[in-house]
């Protein structure tokens, strides 16, 4: 680690996030000193921006998902920093992809299938058409099914949205087009979104709304 280079608690979860979407590296686990008294644990989801400010998503040990307000936060701990040296250094010494490839989307989509199909106890396709997707859109999409992944979590955790989107949905497809859209068709969703991708495309209310308004 180097001594003299210190990251504030933004970077630190901008890197975290970074990392584990794009490399095969596990995402240490957290303490989070909160201005309320309350210390939460767990690993970190999702560092996002909205019209509400910033916020993180943190997935605890029991598997459950706090949202909390990165205005709330006034210290963070981390386990075992020896392994995550990578985090700590000035100079990033992990080489990351410039793109996303259509090869490494389609993984991520086949590995997104299996996950939440174990989860909601039904089997779910995850599909894109990937052959006229440029390579920006590909990048986008990939991001996109970060996001949207913590959203059908959550959504799984909910009896009557897990039963409805059970009943509803068996394949979703994830698309780049002129307009962002969300159309249920045949047990399909479809999942169309503009570039570029604006925040409120990548907001988990924005999406859980957009997705509960099809069921």
């Amino acid at each position: 680690m180097d001594s003299n280079f210190v990251l504030n608690f933004s970077e630190l979860f901008e890197r975290i996030q970074l990392y584990a979407q794009r490399v095969d590296l596990p995402r240490p686990i957290l303490s989070l000193s909160l201005s309320n008294g309350q210390v939460l644990e767990g690993t970190l989801s999702q560092f996002f921006t909205n019209s509400r400010g910033q916020f993180i998503i943190i997935r605890t040990k029991n598997n459950g998902i706090s949202w909390i307000s990165y205005a709330s936060i006034i210290a963070v701990s981390l386990d075992n920093p020896d392994l995550y040296n990578h985090l700590f250094s000035e100079n990033v010494m992990i080489s990351l992809p410039d793109t996303v490839s259509s090869l490494t989307f389609q993984r991520r989509l086949s590995s997104l299938s299996e996950s939440l199909s174990q989860i909601f106890s039904n089997k779910i396709t995850f599909q894109s058409d990937t052959k006229n997707i440029p390579n920006d859109g590909m990048e986008a999409l990939y991001n996109y099914s970060v996001v949207l992944e913590e959203v059908l979590k959550e959504m799984s955790n909910d009896s009557l949205a897990k039963s409805s989107f059970v009943e509803e949905i068996d394949v979703l497809s994830l698309q780049i087009g002129a307009t962002t859209q969300y159309q249920l068709n045949a047990r399909t969703l479809n999942i169309t979104l503009a570039l570029p991708i604006s925040p409120k495309d990548m907001d988990t209310l924005e999406i859980k709304s957009r997705i509960e308004g099809e069921l």
